[in-house]
């Protein structure tokens, strides 16, 4: 989901059969297993480009590294659960 350059600088790992995917403006999504739908699942706490996603354990993902263009390289870690949310 997203428009313009929210494609850009993003991060996917898979966990099971679902895909997960961060943006650059912070959007944290969901490819179900069928690959017919996008699921909003959250927002990054802090907006970034060019990071890692990583899985911890079948619950969480892991945020490391990248930067964004007001606050430069990012050395913070973010913990994300793979619950669903709903979009603001």
């Amino acid at each position: 989901m997203g428009e313009g350059l929210d494609g850009f600088g993003v991060s996917v790992t898979v966990i099971g059969e679902d895909l997960y995917v961060t943006t650059m403006p912070g959007s944290f999504q969901r490819l179900t297993g069928e690959g017919e739908e996008w699921q909003y699942m959250g927002q990054l706490a802090h907006l970034r480009f060019f990071h890692r996603l990583l899985p911890v354990r079948a619950e969480r993902l892991l945020v490391v590294g990248g930067a964004n263009m007001s606050v430069g390289k990012f050395r913070e870690v973010e913990l994300l659960k793979l619950e669903t949310e709903e979009p603001n």
